[in-house]
């Protein structure tokens, strides 16, 4: 079954503010986390494609593209991809959108180093549950298909010998 460490999860920071999007990449990278940055809705939106990261930091009001027209792309085009927005902005109706179309948690700004590894730590356990879960159910229905034919193989296989 699935169990990630720190180094398999890979972190995308979508950040026009160059200084907070690189310090979260280097203080995420200096603690184990696979992290790529960038600086616009675009880029990150292509990099969603090619890359599908296990978690998305995603500023809410980005230059280029709405936060939440951003969230449900990445909701589209990597569905199994964890996001967080990030955001000055963190009004209570900013919130119930973000969580109506998808978002795993909406932090605000500015936020210490430790509630944002709370909040990593809590999406990679669902994440980690999520992918469990989808395992049992393919392995019960290989199972479930396998069965009948299995009992039948036996049910042959007795009375040819007798």
């Amino acid at each position: 079954m699935v169990q990630h460490t720190h180094k398999e999860i890979t972190i995308l920071i979508i950040d026009d503010d160059k200084d907070i999007s690189d310090n979260l990449a280097e203080y995420l990278t200096e603690n184990g986390y696979s992290t790529t940055n960038t600086y616009t809705g675009q880029k990150g939106l292509e990099l969603i494609k090619q890359q599908h990261p296990h978690i998305t930091l995603v500023e809410f009001k980005l230059p280029d593209i709405n936060g939440i027209e951003l969230l449900k792309s990445i909701r589209t085009n990597s569905p199994e991809t964890i996001v967080i927005l990030v955001s000055d902005y963190a009004t209570i109706d900013a919130i119930a959108e973000s969580i109506k179309h998808g978002a795993y948690d909406f932090i605000a700004k500015p936020f210490s180093f430790n509630e944002l590894e709370l909040i990593l730590r809590r999406a990679i356990e669902k994440k980690t549950r999520r992918e469990k879960l989808t395992y049992l159910k393919r392995r019960n229905i290989i199972l479930a298909l396998t069965l009948p034919l299995w009992a039948l193989l036996g049910y042959l296989l007795i009375n040819l010998f007798i």
